[in-house]
């Protein structure tokens, strides 16, 4: 089931009293949804595809799922007080809300998780600039494959260093 199907089947239940619990459903689908593509971004910190457009798009990913965790979460507070405990149907309502309860609280734990991940790994890699000081290679150049890392400009001037103490031994 998509998000769309949930957004839709929220609109033709709206006269019934379950169109509160399918919005929280679809907002918790939204979370989960937002949280994976918060993770693949997060997987993408200390690679190659690590730059300041990608730090920035993880930083807009991680507000946006803040803000959507603040609405379920006051939407949930509320939707679980609004029911009163009389009849069967509240019963099932109150199952339906712990459920409901049960996986924002699991979308929660993945984003804190991928938040502290993604904490470490920012602190401890710095974004590659998305254009690289070396010549990339052409279409004509020889089959060898190249390949320039962050680490380049490092092993350019150690090897500069090398060079240059072998030269003076001369």
């Amino acid at each position: 089931m998509s998000f769309q199907d949930l957004k839709y089947g929220a609109k033709q239940s709206a006269s019934s009293s379950s169109s509160s619990s399918a919005a929280m459903a679809a907002a918790i689908f939204e979370i989960n949804t937002s949280v994976a593509a918060f993770g693949r971004l997060v997987d993408a910190l200390g690679t190659s595809k690590d730059t300041p457009d990608h730090r920035l798009n993880l930083q807009k990913t991680r507000q946006r799922i803040l803000q959507l965790v603040k609405y379920t979460s006051s939407n949930l507070k509320s939707l679980s007080q609004s029911h009163a405990p009389s009849s069967v149907t509240a019963s099932k309502k109150k199952i339906e809300d712990a459920k409901l309860a049960r996986d924002f609280q699991s979308a929660l734990q993945h984003f804190q998780t991928l938040l502290h991940l993604s904490s470490h790994r920012e602190s401890s890699f710095t974004p590659s600039q998305s254009s690289s000081p070396f010549p990339s290679p052409s279409r004509s150049a020889p089959t060898e494959a190249v390949e320039y890392s962050a680490d380049q400009p490092l092993l350019m001037e150690h090897k500069r260093s090398i060079s240059a103490a072998q030269i003076s031994k001369v």
